[in-house]
């Protein structure tokens, strides 16, 4: 369920987090007919899903994994009225889901006046070596937004320091991870978005790198009703623009000949998604110019919804400075 700290900061439930049963329950032959009809291949494994339990094939029999999300993880946390749909906060007030977002950073001159249902925004995640575990990010969230308390070494802001259109743009300063972290972020982010099975999904974003990027995101949609958030990205790697499905074996679409992104000046990202878990579509699109055009799984499973959306440093393996100005994400005809 969502929690509330002055702002909306939203912790959602759903998400199982706990494995319920010992690892060598074994499927019953009809379970296990389901499976085989539904399987794939992950990590050399194969694996299939059914009712938000992970299975792993070994030998002749079908044998429990993990628990990934609660099957009624959308009856719990979603109301249609009216053809409108809501999400329910855990104190039961609906919120009124989104079909686009559109943000110049212009409304406020501090983090935590970017944060409400007026601008969109839902919250912040500064993941860093002062902030290393959920807990200890979470906690400093809560103190930023209740307290007032300070940034630690990552930050996220608005600024008037550097702006495509009008006055300010939003900066994300990430520090490298130190040993043992598996990455460092600095995002703002929503839950009010909405995307699903059959969605053609655009997002238009200008960026300023004040460096050039080894490996970082600057954009993740995801679904947070299965662990560990799954869904598609968009990445740089060695400087060039690529997109990511963060789910199984973390299929990647390449520019067949990468163009660098500039450094020191604004450039301008589009990428569109036909969200399909098999027969989707990705398009990317760097100043103008299509760069990625190509077939790809572009959900998780059939009944995801991208309900998440990360932007700025989502994900950065080493010390960063990124602007980001005029973002927009819509459901678009097709």
């Amino acid at each position: 369920m969502w929690r509330w700290v002055t702002a909306i900061v939203l912790v959602s439930a759903g998400v199982a987090a706990v494995l319920l049963w010992p690892r060598d329950t074994i499927a019953s032959p009809e379970l296990a007919a389901r499976l085989d009809a539904n399987s794939l291949r992950v990590d050399g494994m194969t694996v299939a899903i059914a009712d938000g339990d992970a299975w792993r094939k070994d030998g002749d029999r079908w044998v429990w994994h993990s628990h990934l999300f609660e099957p009624d993880w959308y009856e719990k946390n979603y109301r249609e009225r009216d053809g409108q749909f809501f999400r329910v906060a855990d104190d039961g007030k609906e919120y009124a889901i989104r079909y686009e977002l559109e943000s110049g950073f212009e409304d406020a001159d501090t983090l935590p006046g970017l944060i409400g249902t007026g601008p969109g925004w839902t919250s912040f995640t500064l993941q860093s070596p002062e902030a290393p575990e959920i807990s200890d990010y979470v906690k400093l969230r809560t103190s930023i937004l209740k307290d007032g308390a300070d940034f630690k070494d990552n930050r996220v802001e608005p600024t008037g320091e550097r702006a495509y259109s009008g006055k300010q743009s939003l900066c994300c300063t990430a520090v490298a991870p130190s040993s043992g972290m598996v990455t460092s972020k600095a995002s703002l982010d929503t839950e009010l978005i909405h995307f699903k099975r059959g969605d053609r999904v655009h997002y238009s974003a200008r960026y300023w790198l004040d460096s050039e990027l080894e490996w970082a995101t600057l954009m993740d949609l995801e679904t947070v009703w299965i662990e560990q958030h799954p869904g598609p990205r968009i990445v740089v790697n060695h400087g060039a623009l690529e997109i990511e499905l963060k789910w199984a074996d973390k299929p990647r679409w390449r520019q067949a000949e990468p163009i660098q992104l500039p450094v020191h000046q604004w450039v301008h990202v589009e990428v569109e998604y036909l969200l399909n878990e098999h027969d989707g579509r990705v398009e990317v699109w760097q100043d103008g110019k299509q760069v990625i055009d190509a077939a790809a799984q572009t959900l998780p499973l059939a009944d995801s919804i991208l309900n998440s959306m990360e932007v700025g440093l989502s994900a950065t393996q080493t010390d960063a400075v990124l602007y980001v100005d005029d973002v927009r994400i819509e459901r678009v005809p097709d």
